[in-house]
């Protein structure tokens, strides 16, 4: 699997093969008998994109729903929270255990984060 944080890449699976460009937020995947690179989807952010790297989530502002979005795209889970449209996040968490970083987060925004 390719992530790209900033700019584009370009990606082949071999010398003979045709290439795609990569671009930040994409992700592609090549198998072994692939010919050529599949799109396999899109990180929400160039946050999720960090994190797979740093194993650190930065919120500084972000809306509620956008960190959700973060995090269940590192942890490939889904998260939802009535109400999230009016909350905003400003914090830093290391990326060891979802369940902690939800129970911060419903602490200190007082909302109800759950697994879909």
């Amino acid at each position: 699997s390719v992530y790209v944080a900033q700019g584009s890449v370009s990606l082949m699976a071999n010398a003979a093969a045709d290439g795609v460009i990569v671009s930040a937020g994409d992700m592609y995947q090549i198998s072994s008998s692939a010919t050529k690179p599949v799109k396999v989807g899109r990180l929400p952010s160039e946050n999720s994109l960090t994190a797979w790297a740093t194993h650190e989530f930065h919120f500084d502002g972000t809306p509620l729903p956008q960190v959700l979005d973060d995090l269940s795209a590192y942890y490939n889970v889904d998260l939802s929270c009535p109400g999230a449209q009016q909350k905003r996040l400003t914090a830093d968490f290391h990326a060891d255990d979802l369940d902690s970083i939800i129970s911060m987060i419903d602490e200190s925004l007082d909302v109800k984060i759950s697994r879909k």
